[in-house]
């Protein structure tokens, strides 16, 4: 598995072709290289992994990559290839690893044929440039255990399949164009570690069944459209160590239970900015390691509050919110 760390890697060979070292196990540059895909390492047909990130790579991904049928790991991560994901990568059924992150020319859309993969575990296209939508096929996909987006343009919902991803450790979106409702049944998740849907339109409450993520650390849902009032069902999140719901439209009171938490409040950090919510600021928030605090509804506190620019307001901060409107 090439999820655990190589015993040894065998095989080195040095080739003639500048800036560019490959080895039979496991391939990889290391230096700064440039020009296009480095079609000698398609002459290596056994080869385990192939790793070229952190260059400066252009052109396209060939599709004859897909005659590397005993790839598991293909990490491509920051270059700046172009033409898409070819659809030839379905081919490579051994894969365990695909990421393509950081190409921010690639674009396109994920193609279908990324389905086929069945042993995939990882899949990482953020920062790719990436339009259309997340495929709900994706629950075809039963090992995968990382499944990171961020950063591009898809539209559209987050599709409530994902819940029938019974590995899913890390599910990134933020900073797409999604929207629609947080779908609550990705409270099943039981596996599930980090939840990333932050810097969307999304435009819902918060669904009382994230509190069932019993494995989750860190939760990010800021600079969406969220509204109604926080779910007490989150003080039951008793390994989180990030909770960032700043940039919302979210109103109420917050439950004291919430900073309890102990990773949270040992070294974690909590973000409830820029919100409407209202009362008393529970002291065990303020007491919060990393705490932003300030409680307000698109700056209208401000005129209120003599210390806003300090992490806890004072507790009778109440800022009007006639303007709220979640519909917008």
């Amino acid at each position: 598995r090439l999820g655990r760390p190589l015993i040894v890697l065998l095989f080195l060979c040095v080739l003639t072709l500048p800036c560019f070292r490959c080895c039979c196990v496991y391939s990889r540059s290391h230096v700064f290289c440039a020009g296009t895909f480095p079609q000698v390492v398609l002459a290596f047909s056994q080869l385990g992994a192939l790793n070229l990130q952190d260059n400066n790579f252009t052109g396209p991904i060939p599709p004859s990559i897909s005659s590397l049928t005993y790839l598991a790991q293909l990490t491509l991560n920051s270059n700046n290839f172009t033409g898409g994901i070819p659809s030839s990568i379905g081919e490579l059924r051994g894969l365990i690893v695909l990421s393509l992150a950081e190409n921010p020319f690639l674009r396109g859309s994920i193609p279908r044929e990324i389905l086929q993969l069945q042993n995939l575990e990882t899949l990482n296209l953020a920062l790719c440039g990436l339009k259309g939508f997340i495929l709900p096929e994706f629950e075809q996909l039963k090992q995968l255990r990382t499944l990171d987006l961020d950063r591009n343009e898809l539209k559209g919902v987050i599709p409530s399949t994902l819940a029938k991803l019974p590995n899913l450790e890390v599910l990134s979106l933020w900073s797409n164009n999604l929207i629609g409702t947080i779908p609550p049944e990705l409270g099943k998740l039981s596996n599930l570690e980090s939840l990333y849907l932050g810097v969307n339109q999304l435009n819902s409450t918060i669904p009382d069944s994230l509190g069932s993520l019993s494995s989750l650390q860190f939760l990010s849902l800021r600079q969406n459209k969220l509204h109604g009032t926080m779910p007490s069902s989150l003080s039951q999140l008793n390994k989180l160590q990030l909770l960032d719901l700043s940039f919302n439209w979210i109103n109420g009171t917050v439950p004291a239970a919430l900073c309890e938490i102990p990773p949270l409040r040992d070294d974690g950090r909590i973000a409830l900015n820029n919100n409407c919510f209202s009362g008393d600021i529970p002291e065990s928030c303020c007491a919060v390691s990393s705490a932003v605090m300030n409680f307000n509804c698109v700056n209208s506190c401000y005129d209120y509050c003599e210390n806003w620019h300090t992490l806890c307001w004072p507790p009778r901060c109440t800022p009007t919110c006639d303007d709220f409107n979640p519909a917008e």
